[in-house]
Parts: C-alpha cells; structure tokens; sequence
C-alpha cells in the first residue's frame, strides 16, 4: 500500500500543486517582491535591469516542485535509452544529443547541490590537464620503445646522417 501511494502520490497531486502555484503562490511572492522592491530591501537597483522591463518568474526548490519535474528527468532518461540502442545501429545519431547539457539539466531538475557539479572552466581545464597527462604518456612509451628496440635506433640515426650528423647537430644547438 505504501508503495502505491507513493508511486501515484505526484501524478495525482500535480495538478493540485500547480494550481496551487498559479492561483496562490505565483501572486503571492509577486506581491512580496513589489513591496519589497518598492519598500528599497534589495538596495539600488541597477538603470539597465530597470530599462530591460523584464517579468520575474520564480522557480520553486521544493521538494514537491521536484516532484512535478521528476517527468521531465524521466524522459531525458528515456530518449538516453533510445539513443544507446539506435547508436548501435548508427552511431551518428548520438551527436544529435548534447550529454553534457542533459546531465546539468538532471541534475538541476533532481535538486543536486550545485556545488558538486563541475563548471564548464572547471571541465575544460580538467579535460586539458588529462590529454597533457596522456600525450605525456604515450611520449614517454614512444621513447621507452625507441630505446628498447635497436632497430629503431638504427633507423633514427640513419634518418639524421648518422654518427656525423649527430655531431653536426649538437655543434649547431
């Protein structure tokens, strides 16, 4: 019974939910906000954001918002699915899909603590560091290679001139 109620829970309370948004909440917080803003509790506001004449919507954090957006995190997941099975088939069709900007949206809609998510400088400086990491590596089997293998030794000195043009080379540095 308990899992019952609580798989149905939000699909039935949704629209309560949202109504209750509409009709109450939205009016509410504007109204707050007005006063507010008319009252000077945000201190000066800036001439551009004053000029922009934008309406302020706001989003609710809580856990039963979380709720009604839980749909929308299922059906990312479920188009991930489709993608992983029609990639088999042509792999092509995963560029379609920016991974990167749905597991962001995920995350959001699922009420992850913004502070564990990685910025986008964050990533592409850890992404930097990793392919230094690697060219490093390959680097260095390429030269454990080189100095293992007499062949290739052979064929790099024969490639320079061999013994002279290695001489000629150090006195040119």
């Amino acid at each position: 019974m308990a899992v019952y109620t609580k798989i149905l829970t939000p699909s039935i309370l949704g629209p309560v939910f949202a109504r209750m948004q509409s009709e109450f909440l939205e009016p509410l917080l504007n109204r707050c906000f007005q006063l507010a803003l008319r009252d000077g509790s945000f201190g000066p506001i800036p001439q551009e954001l004053l000029s922009m004449n934008v309406d302020i919507i706001p989003e609710y954090i809580s856990p039963n918002a979380r709720a009604q957006r839980i749909d929308d995190v299922t059906a990312l997941e479920r188009f991930e699915q489709s993608l992983a099975q029609s990639s088999q088939l042509n792999p092509g069709v995963l560029d379609v899909y920016d991974f990167e900007l749905a597991q962001r949206k995920k995350a959001f809609l699922l009420g992850v603590p913004a502070d564990v998510i990685r910025s986008k400088e964050q990533l592409i400086k850890l992404r930097n560091e990793q392919a230094e990491a690697q060219a490093q590596e390959k680097q260095e089997a390429l030269q454990s290679q080189m100095v293992s293998d007499p062949r290739m030794v052979k064929n790099g000195l024969d490639a320079v001139g061999g013994a002279e043009g290695i001489q000629q080379l150090l006195k040119a540095a």
